[in-house]
């Protein structure tokens, strides 16, 4: 039952995702005439503009600056609205493009100092700013997902059953995973992840997220 419970609750994401980009950023209250005049709005630098808009051009490349400036905007209103349901759930602190550039530097260093300290070091060992938001997301997202599971709502699991049954080629999964450690060859199928998140939480996320 619990693999299902894991199924259903990362799909269970996706719904409650647009709904808190909808409260972030468009308000929401019990009123609906206060509904429709009240607004949410947050403020970024050119700086961090900029820097959403190297993101999205990785995947866009067309040359239509208005849909460029729209995917943009619907790309930092997901980052924000990720951050701010980890949040909600206690998971994460407050995002913001700074904190986000200091804890990329503090994992940088960690992950040098390892290196010279003789120890292994999984994937790479220098981030990009936008590698390590992907792979601060990817962790966050796992983090609500073991949330939700462990307190999802019936009401919700229906819903994500019923997103799931209409989008079923949206959830794809990996069955073994093949990687090599050293000279050595090794397998990792998909039922003995969740054995190795507890055992060695750093080679998890090297294999799930892919890094490097």
């Amino acid at each position: 039952m619990k693999k299902k419970q894991y199924f259903l609750a990362g799909i269970v994401i996706l719904v409650i995702l647009g709904i808190a980009i909808a409260v972030i950023f468009n308000g929401r209250n019990n009123n609906a005439e206060e509904n429709s005049s009240s607004k949410v709005v947050t403020v970024v630098s050119e700086e961090e503009y900029q820097f959403y808009s190297e993101v999205v051009q990785k995947d866009y490349k067309e040359q239509d600056q208005k849909e460029l400036e729209k995917k943009t905007k619907e790309y930092a209103k997901e980052v924000y609205a990720q951050f701010a349901l980890g949040e909600a759930y206690n998971l994460c602190k407050p995002y913001s493009y700074e904190s986000l550039k200091m804890d990329m530097e503090a994992e940088n260093q960690q992950r040098q100092a390892k290196k010279s300290a003789g120890e292994v070091v999984y994937g790479t060992l220098e981030y990009t700013l936008d590698s390590y938001l992907e792979y601060t997301l990817s962790n966050l997202k796992i983090q609500t997902v073991d949330y939700m599971v462990r307190n999802h709502e019936e009401s919700l699991e229906k819903e994500a059953k019923t997103y799931w049954e209409a989008h079923p080629d949206k959830f794809e999964r990996v069955d073994e995973i093949t990687y090599r450690l050293g000279e050595e060859t090794k397998k990792v199928v998909w039922d003995e992840l969740s054995t190795l998140e507890k055992t060695d939480s750093e080679l998890f996320e090297y294999l799930y997220y892919g890094e490097g």
